[in-house]
């Protein structure tokens, strides 16, 4: 039992592992940022949406942590979120939260690349711990 804990941990497709949730979600960040159509973003909003609401045979997620129950009740509490049917809209809807969340910073620190991405950054870090069921407090102003 402990050893396989110890495996997933390190299993580059385990939603459990930090830098696997991490990269992805940074990746989405990369992705979004340089869409030049909205349909770019809409495809990455769909597919991460299928990674953490459990549809991507590809990835493994800790037991019972993707669920409306878990991940969707948390999602929902931290992006204010409706409730929706299904936890891939919950996921849909965080993401699409999110990634707006990253375009009303661009003109907000336009002349501030420091400040951008330090604020890109803690945007970041809520999402992945959100994504990880660990309890983020952002104690930067």
């Amino acid at each position: 039992m402990f050893e396989s804990s110890i495996s997933q941990a390190s299993d580059s497709m385990y939603l459990g592992n930090i830098a696997v949730v991490d990269g992805l979600v940074r990746q989405f960040v990369s992705d979004v940022m340089m869409a030049d159509d909205i349909e770019v973003i809409y495809h990455e909003i769909d597919r991460l949406g299928h990674i953490f609401s459990g549809d991507d045979a590809q990835y493994t997620a800790p037991n019972g942590w993707l669920t409306l129950e878990q991940l969707g009740a948390l999602l929902i509490t931290i992006y204010q979120l409706e409730q929706e049917q299904s936890l891939f809209l919950i996921v849909r809807s965080a993401l699409a939260s999110f990634a707006s969340e990253l375009m009303d910073l661009l003109p907000l620190y336009a002349d501030d690349e420091r400040k951008l991405y330090s604020s890109v950054d803690r945007s970041v870090k809520k999402l992945v711990f959100a994504l990880l069921g660990i309890s983020y407090v952002n104690t930067v102003k």
